[in-house]
C-alpha cells in the first residue's frame, strides 16, 4: 500500500535536490521521489517557455497577488532578466526554471482567474523546474536557484505524497545549504551589494528561514538554519514596500507588515522546539516544563496581539481580497498549530493519541483491560476532573477557533486543504478529548455552549475525512476512527450528564448501543489509524505503540 505524507517526513541524509514525477492533470497532483534527472543528457530540448505575450499577465498576476504577501522575487530584477532571455527561445536553465515555478505558484495558490497556459499547468510547470534546475547545464548555485528551491518548496507543502521522503525536506535543507553558500546570513556580505539586491537577498533569507521552522517543528526536530548563526536584521516595510492591505469585513483597510507576522511566529516555532523537544527539554523538571509552556503562550499571546483586530480569526469571514486572506488562513493554523505542539497533543504526537484512545476505551467500557502501552511523556488528556487549568482552556479555545476558521476554506483549494488538514484533524481530537474529561465535569466557559457546538464541530471533520477518502484511499482508517471516537465521546458525555436514578433516556441507551455497534477498531487499531506507516499526517512516528503493543500493563492516564 503506498504510503500518505502530509507535509514532511525525516531530514534527508544528503541535499541532493531531487526529481518528482507528477501526473499531468491539475488539482492535488500525486506526487513519487525519484532519482535525479542530472545525469541524463539531452533534457534542455524538451524546456521551453511560453510566448512572452502569453506570460507576461500571469506574470504581472504573480507579483499583484502572491509575491506581494510572501515576497521571493524582486519584480524589476524578474522583469530584467525575462526581458533579457529571449522568452520563449530561452536555453537559460535558471530562467526556465524561474518562470516554471512562478507559473504553477500563480495556478496553486489562486494569484490568477486566468486558466492554465495549454501545455504549462501546475503539474507540468513543477516538472519543467525540476528537470531545469537539475539539467548539467545549470550551476546549481546562485540567488535564482535559491528562489527556485524555496518556490518548491512552498508548492510541495499543498500536496499529499506517496514517499517515504517527500522533496519538501529535500527542497529547504538544499535551500538552506545554498543561502549560506550564498551568504545570505551575513549582514557583511550584503553590505557589499547595492540596496535593492541587499533588500532582495535579505527577504529571500527569512523566507527560508519561516519555511525551514515551519517544517521542522512538524516533524519535532531542529531547524536547519541556526539563530546564532545569522546577523540578518528583521525588514520592516515602509509605505509603498511590502505592506499588505487588507479590506476588513466592515470596509475598513488594514494594512499588515505580513512577512514580518511571519517571521516572528517562526521564531515562536523555534523556541517551542528548544523548549518543548530538544535534548535541553527532555531533561526539565515538571516546574521547569510548567514556566516554558507559560512563557509560550506569553509568546503567542504577544503575536497575536499584533494582528489588526480586524482581521482576527473571528472576523475574518468576508475580509479580501481572497488570495491574500487564504494566506492568513493558512498563518492562523500554523499558530493554532503551535499550542498543539506546545502541549504535545494531537495527531502530531503519537504517545497522546495512545492516551486518548485509552480512555475511550476505558471510559466506554470500564470492564475492559485492553489498551495500548505508553512510555513516553508526552502530556496526556486532562484527567483530573477538577477545574481545568488555563492553558488546557486556551488549548481547546484555539482548537474551536481552528474549526470554525476551516468553514471559511474553499473544498476546491487544494493546495490549502492539505497545508491545513493536520492541523484541523488534531483539533478535533483536541474537542474530543474535552468532551471526554472536562466538558464532562461541566467546566465549559461562560458564554459557550459547549458539549453540542464542540460536536458539530467535529462532526464536520468527519465528514470532511469522507469526502476526502474518496480522494485518498489511504484515509478511510482514519475517518473511520475519527468517527468512533467522536461516538464515544458523545456516548460518554451524555452518560456523564444523566445522574438521575432510573432507568436511562432513550438518547443514552441508543447513544450507548451506537458506541457499541461502532466500536469495530481495536485500541491498536485506533492508534495506528492515526499514526502508523499507512497514514502519517505531518511524518509523525509512531514511536512505541508497535513495540509494546503485546504488553498488557494497568490503565494509566497521566504521563
Amino acid at each position: 500500500m503506498p504510503v500518505l505524507w502530509f507535509g514532511t517526513h525525516n531530514v534527508l541524509s544528503s541535499v541532493k535536490i531531487a526529481q518528482t514525477t507528477v501526473k499531468p492533470t491539475e488539482g492535488p497532483a500525486q506526487l513519487e521521489l525519484g532519482s535525479s534527472l542530472s545525469g541524463l543528457p539531452n533534457q534542455n530540448k524538451c524546456l521551453s517557455l511560453p510566448p512572452l505575450a502569453v506570460l507576461l499577465p500571469y506574470l504581472d498576476d504573480y507579483f499583484t497577488n502572491f509575491n506581494a504577501i510572501v515576497p521571493l522575487f524582486d519584480k524589476k530584477s524578474f522583469m530584467g532578466m525575462i526581458n533579457q532571455s529571449g522568452v520563449p527561445e530561452c536555453d537559460d536553465t535558471s530562467i526556465i526554471a524561474l518562470v516554471n515555478v512562478v507559473l504553477a505558484l500563480t495556478y496553486r495558490h489562486r494569484a490568477t482567474t486566468r486558466p492554465p497556459i495549454p501545455c504549462f499547468d501546475t503539474a507540468a510547470c513543477i516538472t519543467n523546474a525540476q528537470a531545469a534546475i537539475n539539467s548539467p547545464s545549470n550551476s546549481r548555485h546562485g540567488l535564482c536557484n535559491l528562489q527556485v528551491l524555496l518556490g518548491l518548496a512552498i508548492l510541495e507543502q499543498g500536496i499529499p505524497h506517496q514517499s517515504r521522503s517527500p522533496p519538501t525536506t529535500s527542497y529547504i535543507a538544499s535551500a538552506i545549504k545554498l543561502a549560506h553558500g550564498l551568504g545570505l546570513h551575513q549582514s557583511e556580505t550584503n553590505a557589499l551589494l547595492d540596496p535593492e539586491e541587499s533588500c532582495q537577498r535579505v527577504r529571500v533569507f527569512w523566507i527560508a528561514y519561516i519555511f525551514d521552522r515551519d517544517i521542522n517543528i512538524r516533524k519535532h526536530e531542529p531547524p536547519l538554519q541556526q539563530e546564532r548563526d545569522h546577523d540578518i536584521p528583521i525588514p520592516c516595510a515602509g509605505p509603498g514596500d511590502s505592506l499588505v492591505r487588507f479590506t476588513s469585513a466592515s470596509g475598513m483597510e488594514v494594512q499588515v507588515d505580513f512577512l514580518q507576522l511571519r517571521i516572528h511566529l517562526a521564531y515562536v516555532q523555534n523556541t517551542i522546539y528548544e523548549q518543548m523537544y530538544s535534548v535541553y527539554a527532555s531533561s526539565q523538571t515538571v516546574g521547569e516544563r510548567e514556566h516554558n509552556i507559560a512563557k509560550i503562550h506569553a509568546m503567542l499571546g504577544a503575536w497575536m496581539a499584533a494582528v489588526p483586530p480586524e482581521l482576527h480569526p473571528d472576523r475574518l469571514a468576508g475580509a479580501s481580497p481572497q488570495c491574500w486572506v487564504r494566506q492568513l488562513v493558512a498563518l492562523y493554523f500554523a499558530y493554532f498549530a503551535c499550542f498543539q505542539h506546545t502541549h504535545r497533543v494531537g495527531s502530531y504526537d503519537a504517545e497522546w493519541v495512545t492516551r486518548l484512545v485509552n480512555y475511550s476505551h476505558h471510559a466506554t467500557d470500564p470492564g475492559s483491560d485492553e489498551r495500548v502501552s505508553t512510555t513516553g511523556p508526552g502530556l496526556a488528556v486532562p484527567t483530573t476532573f477538577s477545574e481545568p487549568s488555563a492553558k488546557w482552556g486556551e488549548l481547546v479555545s484555539t482548537a474551536r477557533q481552528c474549526g470554525l476558521l476551516f468553514r471559511l476554506v474553499d473544498p476546491d483549494d487544494n493546495a490549502l486543504i492539505w497545508t491545513t488538514s493536520c492541523t484541523y484533524l488534531s483539533a478535533a481530537l483536541v474537542l474530543i478529548a474535552n468532551t471526554m474529561t472536562v466538558s464532562t465535569r461541566g467546566a465549559i466557559e461562560d458564554g459557550y455552549d459547549g458539549h453540542d457546538s464542540d460536536a458539530q464541530l467535529v462532526a464536520e471533520v468527519v465528514a470532511f475525512l469522507k469526502r476526502a477518502a474518496v480522494e485518498v484511499p489511504d484515509l478511510q482508517a482514519m475517518h473511520a476512527a475519527l468517527a468512533e471516537l467522536s461516538c464515544r465521546a458523545r456516548s460518554v458525555h451524555i452518560r456523564s450528564t444523566w445522574s438521575r436514578p432510573g432507568p436511562k433516556p432513550a438518547s443514552v441507551a441508543w447513544l450507548e448501543g451506537q458506541a457499541r455497534r461502532t466500536a469495530q477498531h481495536s485500541a491498536l487499531a485506533l492508534v495506528e489509524a492515526f499514526t502508523s506507516s499507512d497514514v502519517k499526517p505531518l511524518a509523525t512516528r509512531l514511536r512505541h505503540s508497535r513495540e509494546v503493543a503485546g504488553h498488557r500493563q494497568r490503565l494509566e492516564y497521566l504521563p
